[in-house]
């Protein structure tokens, strides 16, 4: 594919910087632990009046993809910035977060009486934050025995109920997902040689997991907990993506990620 047919938009508060009109390059984590993903943007040169624009909790998007098929890959807010000289040019490096400042900092302290279920201590807490529902889905909802008090940051005290229930916690794109950790969403496409897969999908075993790492043309569509179609040498069947990243810079331009059955 060559660079005229890639698009990049950043969009942060109020302003937009799309290439080829800015060089824009971004590293965009993302995965199923619990964990905010993160984005890590570089634009050059740009002016001293936008740089001081660009401030702390700035809501930050990013949509890239193909020419007809570009689509959001980050939804998050600044988290710091910082502006570097590199001989001729000024380069702008922004750390933003995908999690709302609610689950970054809110301070939980709430009692529920004996009898309670884990479900019905999620709503009542997540209705207080703000934060969109993308799954709750938990594999044991636990009945509470005594009085229970939840004290502490909000993400502390959702971790805390993910463990009693058995589920996996993550933010994505501005929602919180929790669900049983072997499952994800449906499957969105198929992935082969003459749709995106760049290589062949390599094996891979950590502690407690294995599959395959696969690189593919950049796709908006794989992203945490997506479920795909893969079609080559090695893998063949589908496969929930646990972890990955979108790679955009003047020679890359991918999605990699650890994809697990």
């Amino acid at each position: 594919m060559r660079s005229w047919m890639r698009e990049t938009r950043v969009i942060i508060g109020n302003m937009q910087f799309e290439s080829p009109d800015f060089t824009i390059e971004c590293d965009v984590n993302f995965g199923d632990d619990d964990d905010a993903n993160d984005a890590e943007i570089k634009i050059y040169n740009l002016s001293r009046s936008t740089l001081n624009r660009i401030k702390k909790h700035e809501p930050v998007i990013i949509n890239a993809g193909y020419e007809g098929d570009a689509g959001n890959i980050f939804l998050g807010a600044v988290l710091n910035s910082k502006t570097d000289k590199d001989g001729v040019d000024r380069i702008t490096t922004i750390v933003a977060t995908d999690a709302s400042e609610a689950w970054n900092e809110m301070e939980i302290s709430e009692s529920f009486k004996a009898g309670t279920r884990a479900s019905q201590v999620l709503d009542k807490i997540l209705g207080m934050t703000g934060l969109e529902i993308g799954a709750l889905d938990l594999p044991n909802d636990v009945e509470y025995q005594r009085t229970r008090t939840f004290k502490g940051k909000l993400r502390d005290v959702i971790k805390r109920i993910a463990r009693d229930t058995g589920a996996k916690v993550f933010i994505l794109n501005g929602k919180i997902f929790l669900r049983d950790p072997d499952e994800g969403g449906t499957v969105q496409f198929r992935l082969d040689s003459e749709r995106g897969l760049v290589g062949t999908p390599e094996r891979f075993e950590e502690e407690d997991y294995e599959g395959y790492r696969v690189t593919a043309l950049l796709n908006h569509r794989m992203t945490t907990d997506s479920k795909i179609r893969i079609e080559s040498e090695t893998a063949n069947g589908v496969y929930r993506i646990k972890k990955g990243k979108h790679v955009i810079n003047d020679s890359d331009f991918y999605t990699i990620a650890e994809c697990v059955e």
